[in-house]
């Protein structure tokens, strides 16, 4: 299964304190992209993947659930 946004950032060891700082939103915003209850802008994706050191396409399949390229 791909890597949800929530274990991303626990994986990493990080608080929604900490990302929502530093992509700058609040800790709130954060925890709606985890629960799926709210999808990140482009502006966020971008700063996200940043953050996380990832690509863009691997946050887009992240939060739109898209298992489709798998392998673990």
């Amino acid at each position: 299964m791909k890597v949800t946004l929530l274990k991303r950032r626990k994986r990493a060891k990080y608080t929604q304190h900490k990302v929502a700082r530093h992509i700058g939103v609040n800790r709130a915003t954060i925890s709606k992209w985890e629960s799926g209850k709210m999808l990140p802008s482009t502006d966020n994706l971008i700063k996200l993947a940043s953050f996380y050191n990832c690509s863009i396409d691997e946050l887009l399949n992240t939060v739109s659930g898209d298992t489709t390229n798998d392998k673990s």
